[in-house]
């Protein structure tokens, strides 16, 4: 592609396609730069970092996608054919982790990890494929691995470049199987130990089964994809997401003043005129997450961005589930300095009927586990 002048500038893994023979098509051209003709190997030095960053190879337009742009395009405005390497490098990150290495609550906070390299590897990251991955994600897109080299990296070992390659045999693609869990050492007692007390080795010897820690996570669903925007947690995942009404209303213990007592009226009186006592009712889509989140943001999920967030693992957060006399269910979350109440919207035909509302989209039991699971870094099942 960069052979025939052209920076595509919009690389990420929606636009890598591949055919019935299993070999990568590119897609998506809307974007790119077609460049001048090319110098002739007799007409300039030819050099890889040339060809790469010369002036006339540079594009000065915005575009692209938000997790996958360079950071010269934030800093100089500008995009060059190194830009599309960066790309490379978050695909290939991507690929292997679940989820780009650059990703924030919205664009503004991406674009700042972007420019200050704030990523980090997930626990197993293949090293072989990290070493190239650190070589690409460079700031300086004159100190990037250039393509030839890419093609010698460890990485690619045993690939047939040229025309050989459209005549190797692609290889088959496989399910994930997560690796099973090593014995985990408690207080420096034996492998014996990690059962549970109840059931001994003879026990766990049959087919019955018994709580287990899982160290390992499967890959994120596509709806942990399609949500990566808010989920920004390492490996975090979506326990339950559903459209709700969401009340709020600042916490009860705002209403007294610094001193401790009730006499607070003057506040109160701006507050009111201010709007900041009353109880705001939206409809909203709430998400709960392993991380022991809860995140809101717009009803009908087009807007992948958090309208507020909260940590149940914060001290002063205490959440329960209330149940009134109609048989209606609500879940409330009380923090430092707001109080909120998730209940699902109302139906004329349901009024009066005694039984719980079963399409509430919030499990207070996954949520405690998720909690639990925050902190102490296992899952329990």
């Amino acid at each position: 592609m960069h052979k025939r002048g052209i920076i595509h500038r919009d690389l990420k893994p929606e636009n890598v396609l591949l055919d019935s023979q299993m070999h990568v098509k590119i897609t998506d051209f809307g974007t790119a730069k077609i460049l001048d003709p090319p110098q002739r190997p007799d007409e300039g030095s030819g050099g890889i970092l040339d060809s790469d960053m010369s002036g006339r190879d540079r594009a000065n337009s915005f575009v692209g996608t938000a997790e996958y742009v360079s950071p010269e395009l934030l800093t100089e405005k500008n995009a060059c054919k190194a830009s599309d390497l960066w790309a490379f490098g978050c695909i290939i990150y991507q690929l292997l982790a679940g989820r780009p290495p650059f990703k924030a609550v919205n664009e503004y906070l991406t674009f700042q990890k972007i420019v200050n390299l704030d990523y980090e590897f997930p626990k197993g990251f293949p090293p072989v494929a990290r070493d190239l991955v650190e070589r690409l994600l460079v700031a300086d897109p004159t100190r990037r691995l250039p393509i030839e080299h890419i093609k010698n990296h460890e990485f690619f070992k045993g690939i047939t470049w040229g025309r050989g390659l459209w005549k190797q045999k692609p290889p088959r693609l496989k399910p994930y199987v997560p690796p099973p869990p090593e014995p985990i050492k408690l207080n420096g007692n034996t492998n014996d130990d990690s059962f549970p007390p109840n059931i001994n080795t003879a026990q766990s010897q049959n087919n019955r089964p018994y709580p287990r820690v899982i160290t390992e996570l499967p890959p994120p669903s596509q709806l942990d994809i399609e949500w990566s925007p808010v989920l920004t947690r390492p490996n975090e995942r979506i326990l339950k997401m559903g459209n709700l009404t969401v009340s709020s209303s600042p916490a009860p213990h705002r209403s007294q003043n610094r001193h401790g007592n009730g006499d607070s009226d003057a506040p109160k009186k701006l507050s009111r005129f201010f709007g900041g006592a009353t109880t705001k009712k939206r409809q909203r889509l709430v998400i709960a997450t392993s991380a022991g989140r809860v995140i809101i943001v717009p009803s009908g999920g087009d807007e992948k961005k958090a309208k507020l967030e909260v940590s149940l693992l914060q001290s002063d957060t205490h959440y329960r589930s209330s149940t009134d006399l109609k048989g209606h269910s609500s879940w409330i979350i009380d923090t430092r300095d707001k109080h909120l109440v998730f209940e699902e919207k109302k139906f004329p035909e349901e009024e009066g009927n005694l039984r719980k509302t079963k399409a509430l989209q919030i499990d207070s039991d996954k949520l405690e586990r998720s909690v639990a699971t925050s902190k102490t870094g296992f899952a329990v099942f």
